[in-house]
Formats: C-alpha cells, sequence, structure tokens
C-alpha cells in the first residue's frame, strides 16, 4: 500500500510539474506608430521574422524580438499603400537581399511596385490595384497575378517571377500545385473582406475587422479624388456596415478603416442608379 501510495505521489508531482510549465507567458511590446499589427514573415534562407511597417520604414525583428534590420521604403506618390511580399530572392536571384512590394488602392492613380531593401526600383506597373494582387506557385513556375483598372476594371495581367515563395515550417514540404491552392484558398478568404454586392444599386454590406487591440475605428468613404465624403464609427459589436445606396451618388467610391492608431488598405466600391 505503501509503494502504491509513493507511486500514485510521484505522478502527481510530474503532472503538477507538466502543467505548471504549460503556460502562457509575456514576450514583449511593440509601441511605434504602426500601420498593421506584427506579422510573422517567412523566408528561404533565414529565420522567421517578425514584420512592422509605418509609411516610412519597414522594422523586421528576430524571433527573440531584437531589431534584424531596418529598411527606409522610398517616397512614395500616395499617402496609403500597404507592403506585400517580403521576401529574399521572389523577384531576383540575389538572396543577399530584401525584395518587397509597395501597392495601393485608393483614389484614381494606383500602382504596384517591387523595390530592393536598397531603394532600387525593379519593377512597377501603373492602374494596378493591391486588392486584386496574388502570386502562387504553379508547376510551371512562381506567378503573378495583377488586376487592372483604368480607373474601372480592365483585365488580369500574368507576370512570371524568377524566384519562389518561402515556405513556413506549416507547409510540410507541401507540393508546388499545393502550394497553388494554398495561394488561391488566400485570395479566396482576402475576397470574404470586400464589399457585397458591388457594384451595388440599393444596398451594400461593408466587411470590417478592428486590428488586436482596439475597440472603435472609424470607415471613411473617399471619392475618385481623393476628397472624404463620409465616415461611419464602428466597433466590435459588428463585424460588417451595412449601408443604403441612397446616402452616396452613383460612382466610384474608396473606403478605408481608420482606427487610432493604424489605416487599412482601401477597397474599392462602386454604386449605380
Amino acid at each position: 500500500m505503501k509503494r502504491i501510495f509513493l507511486l500514485f505521489l510521484f505522478s502527481a508531482i510530474i503532472l503538477c510539474s507538466k502543467i505548471a510549465h504549460a503556460q502562457i507567458n509575456y514576450e514583449a511590446s511593440y509601441y511605434p506608430s504602426l500601420v498593421v499589427m506584427p506579422q510573422l514573415k517567412y523566408f528561404n534562407h533565414m529565420s522567421a521574422k517578425w514584420f512592422l511597417f509605418d509609411y516610412s520604414t519597414i522594422k523586421l525583428y528576430n524571433l527573440d524580438h531584437s531589431l534584424f534590420r531596418t529598411i527606409v521604403i522610398p517616397p512614395q506618390s500616395l499617402p496609403s499603400f500597404g507592403i506585400y511580399y517580403l521576401t529574399e530572392d521572389l523577384f531576383d536571384n540575389d538572396s543577399t537581399n530584401i525584395e518587397y512590394i509597395v501597392a495601393t488602392a485608393i483614389g484614381t492613380y494606383n500602382y504596384v511596385k517591387v523595390y530592393r531593401e536598397n531603394g532600387a526600383l525593379l519593377f512597377q506597373r501603373d492602374s494596378a490595384n493591391a486588392n486584386v494582387l496574388n502570386i502562387a506557385a504553379s508547376d510551371s513556375g512562381t506567378k503573378m497575378i495583377l488586376g487592372i483598372y483604368t480607373p474601372s476594371f480592365s483585365h488580369f495581367e500574368i507576370y512570371s517571377l524568377p524566384g519562389k515563395l518561402p515556405c513556413p515550417i506549416l507547409c510540410g514540404g507541401a507540393s508546388a500545385g499545393e502550394l497553388a491552392h494554398a495561394g488561391i484558398q488566400e485570395h479566396q478568404d482576402q475576397k470574404s473582406t470586400l464589399p457585397y454586392p458591388n457594384p451595388s444599386s440599393s444596398q451594400i454590406h461593408i466587411p470590417y475587422q478592428l486590428p488586436q487591440g482596439e475597440t472603435t475605428g472609424e470607415i471613411v468613404f473617399y471619392d475618385l479624388t481623393g476628397a472624404e465624403m463620409k465616415r461611419y464609427k464602428v466597433d466590435k459589436t459588428f463585424s460588417e456596415l451595412i449601408l443604403s445606396t441612397a446616402d452616396l451618388a452613383a460612382g466610384s467610391y474608396y473606403y478605408q478603416l481608420q482606427t487610432p492608431h493604424s489605416k487599412s488598405e482601401g477597397k474599392k466600391l462602386v454604386v449605380i442608379e
């Protein structure tokens, strides 16, 4: 009996020890004026990095939160833009530097640009819209799909890229076909955040999601000249704003979710009579 009791006691001590170590532990805080919340970015030739950016610099941090690299973003002609596909050799065959896309989706003039970290411009396509931008792997190489607006939607363009998409640990060595499917699924998930129906003649739904840590925000509408038309306060009670198009004249508009610490990328909607 004593032996059984000691064995039970020993097992209980081990179990309690494991439970005590299985905790959620605080790591770090980031306080810069961020455009997006901190994100993990994966690379082909180095470990994952924390990614943060404002409209002037990109900052990469190691997983221990020490600063890895600061990249100066070349001045842009539009005040609001997004950073996409931060990689080492997706857009060229030089893995010693980092490249990235700067893309816009607000106003009549939009573009997609690819930069090296030293500021060198590798690619530019005017009239391409950030809301219709996707890169996916295929059995014949990596492809970039751009949606062209002049100013309404005109057509898609496909570009071949010299490099490969980074494969995060979670992909588990997926094949090119599987990665291509993942790219399509990601694009479909992005579509779920777009306004619908679009165009609309009666009522339109504006899906939104406040960034982590934010409890209120405003959805701000602009016309094609960039002039502010309307703004609506939102919170976490709902996940979409429902508008009557009677509040907006027929035409094209862009809108943006703004919070005290961030601004989303612009999205387009069309109101018809």
